[in-house]
């Protein structure tokens, strides 16, 4: 889980350096920094709650049940 967790800290991380560059454009390259590096940080976060969820046993108050499935555990087909 933690190699995962890191991966996707990391990419977050480039994302806002994404939104950093963008930041000092103008124009076409501007608007297009700002929905790639959204769109990286928007995806890194829901991926590490992906993480976090699926390594918890689920949801709250709905547990994975035994051999559920999640797309983020080493054994998922």
């Amino acid at each position: 889980m933690m190699h995962e967790a890191a991966g996707l800290l990391i990419s977050a991380a480039a994302g806002y350096l994404v939104l950093e560059r963008a930041d000092k454009h103008k124009g076409f390259l501007h608007r297009t920094g700002l929905v790639v590096g959204t769109a990286i940080v928007v995806a890194s976060f829901l991926g590490l709650a992906s993480v976090v969820t699926c390594s918890s046993g689920g949801w709250g108050s709905y547990p994975m049940k035994r051999g559920g499935y999640c797309p983020m555990m080493p054994n998922a087909k």
